[in-house]
């Protein structure tokens, strides 16, 4: 019998799959919201950057480039990665996220 909802960790567990140690269902979700939210910030730069009235400033677009890659490379690792990293991974996208957010 297939379970009715295979996102969502088995009771009592602490969403990591047993012996791996990696995140599943809710925390892995989260920690990849957490990325994409900061992706879509760096989105949002580069549009205004190109929109610019004086042009863009190609070293600008250039690093706002470079951090959305980071972001896509950071995606994939988590689906990999240990429950420590991407705990971190997450804690860090959450800091970022606050610091591009602040007013």
């Amino acid at each position: 019998m297939s379970d009715p909802n295979p996102r969502q960790p088995p009771a009592g567990s602490n969403g990591s799959s047993p012996g791996s140690g990696r995140l599943v269902g809710t925390e892995l979700e989260a920690a990849k919201d957490m990325v994409r939210r900061v992706m879509a910030l760096y989105s949002e730069q580069l549009a205004q950057e190109r929109r610019a009235p004086q042009g863009p400033e190609p070293a600008h677009l250039q690093e706002l480039t470079d951090q959305q890659r980071a972001c896509v490379a950071d995606l994939k690792r988590l689906s990999a990665a240990e429950a420590d990293e991407a705990a971190r991974i997450a804690a860090a996208y959450a800091a970022r996220y606050r610091e591009l957010t602040r007013s």
